[in-house]
């Protein structure tokens, strides 16, 4: 059975463990629990990663080797006429313009820089994403396999660009110029790689990604998101630092599914995790601090719909209580903010079935000082969610907020 294979049946058996285990041992189960979890994720990242490299580095034939005064068309060029079979683009240290997407767009391809002193930097005005893994097509009817980005860092110039999505008429205009978009991809890797000042996120995975490693990435400043999952599943993300993005330091939005998330800091970020239409999926060693919302919004899609308009109702909570004791209402600083100020004349917000976040497990995971709740489960079908072993610490609206009580399984949590 693989690494990850394993990091996966841990979520079900973390469950129910769990679920059968006495408080008086939750904590010390939770403890050799988390150990065991942390060897296995890092024995997938291990196999995940060398693989990936064993795969393409057994195919490649040729090497091309760059300098800074290339072109982003003569990088492309160097990955077009590399071998049917794969091969390798190596970017010497320096800065280097990019005025069009470096696009790897069929199997057993790399792109590797010398480390933080190579530099992809968009090129003012070019308004475009930077790097592109995958297919560059709306709808993408191919998986590309084996691809690997690794050792450099992008430099999205957000100031001096104008629009967010690339390609705004025509093919590729649902692609956003992002640092790093991965889209229709299985079997590949992003290793030591700095993602900052993008337009829209730092990186994105999109339109069926299966079996994807990142490790050792760092984003921030980026416009949305540090890094941002759209169907996405059986991947590993380990040894991130996200920080200061204007958005999520994780947006987690749609059918992320069966992935493991390990020593993770998200600080300084709009909202620690937000996700939605989120499953079984397991967080292991993950530090939220300084979110200005929430350290973690779990909720169900929601959509407009024509009918009598009315606002979204504020989540209950069941650490926020007013002086005589009572339960008061934590309003939801995204509600908030994405509320019109005067209500339109139809439509309603109603949440979209089967979008619900359940089957999370959230172990050693440390949230302090949000400007609004530190986790708060805003609809009452995001169930059978696992915190186990966590501690929450001057959250301004409370630690656990939930829209009903009992919502998710705790063990050993400390909430101050």
């Amino acid at each position: 059975m693989s690494t990850l294979m394993r990091a996966k049946r841990l979520i079900g058996l973390v469950m129910i463990s769990l679920l059968c285990a006495s408080s008086a041992s939750a904590w010390l189960w939770g403890r050799a629990a988390r150990g065991v979890v942390s060897n296995v994720v890092n024995e997938a990242a291990s196999d995940v990663a060398s693989n990936v490299g064993c795969d393409v580095v057994s195919n490649v034939i040729s090497e091309v080797v760059l300098g800074p005064t290339s072109s982003a068309a003569d990088i492309q060029a160097a990955l077009n006429n590399l071998p049917e079979s794969g091969g390798t683009v190596v970017l010497k240290a320096g800065i280097y313009s990019v005025n069009q997407p470096i696009c790897l767009s069929r199997d057993n391809l790399t792109l590797r820089g010398a480390g933080a002193t190579t530099i992809l930097r968009l090129a003012n005005h070019a308004n475009c994403p930077v790097v592109i893994m995958g297919s560059t097509s709306n709808y993408p009817t191919e998986v590309v396999k084996n691809l690997r980005v690794c050792d450099l860092d992008v430099d999205g110039n957000r100031d001096n660009q104008q629009v967010e999505c690339w390609n705004i008429l025509g093919e590729g205009d649902e692609i956003r110029n992002n640092g790093l978009t991965i889209r229709s991809v299985s079997d590949a890797s992003v290793e030591r790689v700095r993602s900052y000042r993008c337009r829209s996120g730092g990186l994105v995975t999109e339109k069926g990604v299966r079996r994807l490693t990142v490790s050792d990435y760092a984003a921030w400043d980026n416009h949305f998101d540090g890094l941002a999952a759209y169907v996405t599943e059986d991947s590993l993300f380990t040894q991130m630092v996200l920080r200061d993005n204007h958005g999520a330091g994780l947006s987690l939005d749609h059918k992320f599914n069966h992935n493991a998330l390990s020593d993770v800091i998200l600080a300084d970020n709009g909202c620690g995790i937000f996700m939605r239409d989120s499953r079984e999926n397991l967080f292991q060693g993950v530090t939220i601090r300084n979110s200005r919302e929430h350290g973690v919004f779990m909720s169900q899609a929601a959509t407009n719909t024509v009918g009598p308009w009315t606002a979204p109702t504020p989540p209950k909570s069941t650490d926020a209580v007013d002086a005589a004791g009572k339960i008061t209402n934590a309003p939801n600083p995204a509600d908030v903010a994405m509320a019109p100020s005067t209500p339109p004349p139809e439509g309603r917000w109603i949440v979209i079935p089967d979008t619900e976040c359940r089957g999370n497990v959230f172990a050693g995971l440390l949230i302090t000082d949000s400007a609004a709740a530190g986790f708060l489960i805003n609809d009452d079908n995001c169930a059978n969610n696992v915190i186990q072993g966590a501690r929450f610490a001057r959250n301004k609206m409370g630690g656990l907020c939930q829209s009903k009580p009992g919502l998710a399984k705790t063990q050993g949590l400390l909430d101050q």
